[in-house]
């Protein structure tokens, strides 16, 4: 099945992993991920991350003192043309508040993701982690679902 249909025209929030796939080369995924990819070189669609993917994005890289790794993410997170990195700022993580007491179960790094997408008006979370809950407005598509 087809991502591309899905996100045609819109505002994509992609969730870390999303990104990792991307970068990292997984073959499993590399069909998907090549759809976003060309949507975003062709200007279909907007893509969207919150500051806290580089926290999460840049941890293995640092690990393995990986130094093309960690110049890769850090020119292709600057890269306005490709993203956009929505700021984690006071409001942002007033939202990420509500959506713990209102999803209990997903974590706060998940929170923060979440409340980036809606700070940044997204009308589409992608991700792989199917405990993401996301509130009405912004549909969630989980990448596994797509093969």
């Amino acid at each position: 099945m087809a991502i591309r249909s899905h996100i045609l025209e819109k505002r994509v929030y992609v969730d870390t992993n999303i990104l990792i796939y991307l970068f990292e080369g997984f073959s499993e995924y590399y069909h998907l991920i090549q759809e976003i990819a060309d949507c975003v070189d062709s200007g279909e669609i907007t893509l969207f991350t919150g500051e806290i993917t580089i926290a999460e994005i840049m941890v293995m890289p640092f690990k393995k003192s990986d130094k093309n790794l960690i110049r890769l993410y850090t020119e292709a997170l600057k890269n306005k043309d490709f993203i956009t990195l929505i700021p984690t700022t006071q409001e942002v993580y007033l939202k990420t508040a509500f959506l713990r007491a209102t999803f209990p179960q997903m974590k706060t790094p998940d929170a923060i993701q979440v409340a980036s997408a809606i700070e940044g008006n997204a009308e589409i979370f992608i991700t792989n982690d199917t405990g993401i809950r996301t509130p009405s407005g912004i549909d969630k598509l989980v990448l596994k679902e797509f093969l």
